[in-house]
């Protein structure tokens, strides 16, 4: 067992801790106590911080971590979206080093400034590898999109199988998503929903209300989305 002392600990459940002390035996925490009087002889006395749980960022884009500050502001969420469609279009390998370098800065980043679990959207699974080998725990939320598919029972299998073949990781769990419904259809909504309840996945995830746009197109299916969709031919 090791005893850590500190000028603050925050348990986050319970009132903030001044000149405190946090137990843990085999990297989990078994007690956390006051004052510094009751502190075991053995503790380690950390001086002058905070210890609080690490952060949990519950929504992350890894493999678009090359885009950062390339993007300028748009007037509109729907133009911010297209200018990330072209600017990914200029690296259609998810390997490229580009990319697979910026996202491991990111993964640097994080862990750095606290961060013990992510949750990973991605679209092609190259953060996987890179979760892995960083040691952070992650749930690697594998995104779908699809708004007119033929088959999407076949796509859902598809996805299914590629988190399948992934190596196995107790630290990096995967699980199907659904980008948004602006580009997923209700029929691809209810094959992932199936899927991930047949999985026996505790959570999923989605894109919903991000933007004025995007409103109008769940009440009435106009605007900019619908006009998006209508110029890929993918409108029904």
């Amino acid at each position: 067992m090791k005893v850590y002392r500190a000028d603050w600990v925050l348990p986050i459940s319970d009132e903030p801790r001044a000149d405190a002390w946090v137990a843990t035996d085999r990297g989990r925490i078994t007690a956390v106590g006051e004052p510094a009087s009751a502190v075991p002889p053995n503790a380690i006395d950390l001086g002058s911080v905070v210890v609080m749980p690490g952060l949990v960022n519950a929504h992350t884009h890894l493999e678009l971590s090359y885009l950062h500050a390339v993007i300028p502001p748009a007037r509109r969420f729907h133009d911010w979206i297209l200018e990330i469609i072209r600017l990914r279009r200029e690296y259609p390998d998810p390997a490229d080093p580009h990319i697979l370098e910026a996202a491991q800065r990111g993964i640097r980043q994080a862990m750095a400034a606290g961060t013990a679990l992510v949750g990973d959207i991605s679209n092609t699974l190259v953060t996987h590898p890179l979760l892995v080998e960083a040691g952070l725990p992650a749930v690697l939320f594998y995104e779908l999109l699809g708004f007119n598919t033929p088959d999407p029972e076949g796509v859902v299998a598809v996805a299914r199988a590629r988190l399948a073949a992934l190596p196995s990781s107790a630290d990096v769990r995967t699980t199907l998503a659904p980008h948004a419904p602006y580009s997923v259809s209700p029929d691809l909504f209810g094959a992932i929903r199936g899927d991930v309840d047949r999985a026996g996945d505790y959570t999923s995830t989605v894109h919903l209300g991000e933007s004025p746009e995007e409103v109008e197109f769940l009440r009435s299916g106009t605007g900019p989305s619908r006009d998006h969709l209508e110029s890929l031919g993918l409108w029904t």
